[in-house]
Formats: C-alpha cells, sequence, structure tokens
C-alpha cells in the first residue's frame, strides 16, 4: 500500500489524468451519451501526439464539452433572462402571485380545456379517462389547477378523448372543446 501511495505522489499529474478520464468515462457510458467521449477522445489523440501532456489541451477539452456536449447552456440562458426580467421589473412576479389563474398559460392545452369545461359547467369533482390518466403531466397538472375541485374515483363526469367516445356509448356528453369531452356517467 504504500509503495501505491509513493508511486501516485510521484506521478501526481498522471493521476489526476487518469481520475479526470476515469469521471468523464463513467458517465458517458452509463448514460449511453457518447456524444462526451468525443472532446476526450481529442484529448487524448492530442496528449498522444504531444510529448508532454498541456494542462491548457486538458482545460480546453473541458470547456469545449461544457459548451458543445452539455443540455445546461440553455437552462443558464433562460437562468439569466428570467433574473434579467425580475431585475427589470421587480414587482411583476409578486403581482402575478396574488393575481387569480396566474401562470395557467404555461399549462398543456388539453389541461386548458379541461379547466374550461369545469368553470363552463361548475362541475365539483371528476375523473380522466385512461388515456389521460396515463399521461403523468395531464394527470398532474389538471389535479393542481383545477382545485379544489378534485379528481374523485367514484365521480360520475369523465373527461375522455375523442378516441374514447365508444368506451363511454352509455354515458351523455356534456361538453366538449376540440377532442376531449366531458361525460356524464350515472
Amino acid at each position: 500500500m504504500k509503495k501505491f501511495i509513493r508511486f501516485i505522489k510521484e506521478n501526481l499529474n498522471s493521476s489526476l489524468l487518469v481520475i479526470i478520464i476515469l469521471l468523464w468515462l463513467i458517465p458517458s457510458v452509463l448514460l449511453k451519451d457518447f456524444e462526451l467521449l468525443i472532446p476526450l477522445i481529442f484529448f487524448l489523440l492530442s496528449s498522444m501526439i504531444m510529448r508532454k501532456p498541456s494542462k491548457l489541451i486538458l482545460v480546453l477539452t473541458i470547456l469545449i464539452s461544457i459548451i458543445f456536449f452539455n443540455p445546461s447552456p440553455n437552462a443558464y440562458i433562460h437562468m439569466i433572462t428570467s433574473t434579467l426580467n425580475t431585475v427589470q421589473h421587480p414587482k411583476k412576479p409578486f403581482r402575478l402571485i396574488t393575481e387569480p389563474n396566474s401562470g395557467k398559460e404555461i399549462l398543456p392545452h388539453q389541461v386548458l380545456k379541461m379547466l374550461d369545461m369545469i368553470e363552463d359547467n361548475e362541475i365539483d369533482e371528476f375523473q380522466l379517462s385512461s388515456k389521460f390518466s396515463e399521461d403523468i403531466l395531464i394527470k398532474q397538472r389538471i389535479v393542481e389547477s383545477a382545485w379544489p375541485i378534485t379528481l374523485e374515483e367514484n365521480s360520475n363526469y369523465f373527461f375522455i378523448n375523442e378516441e374514447e367516445l365508444e368506451d363511454f356509448s352509455g354515458c351523455t356528453i356534456i361538453d366538449q372543446r376540440e377532442s376531449i369531452y366531458l361525460v356524464n356517467c350515472n
């Protein structure tokens, strides 16, 4: 063990290089994101061509991979623009918190239609058809945005898709918005 530690101390640069390469390889292979290997291959080839690997090449390789092979730049751009908007208009986010129905514009189209039907038909509870229940985004968004109107397993009111009309042939159509139907199954 002492020999191993002494070897690492003597070859610190090489040891760090191996650790960096392993830290780079493991997520690339586990995530099956082989595009991340392109900068690594560039680094290894340039290290083989040069007699003494340059730290500048390592830094450039890491920067290239962060800039071109990472979804984060879009997230950073969004964070910066939203922060700038908040700085330019500091009262706007606080005004929106107290405003009824604020934030509805980010809801999926189907959820907006369901909310309109809930409001227009004054229903107290509802169920979702299997197609809508399987779509996690729609199910979550309608449950949170329709509150205090609740999703109830014993409700007579169902939101169904046009493709599911045959499955609900014994039900009365209460309302329709595009391909979404509100039906009452007594």
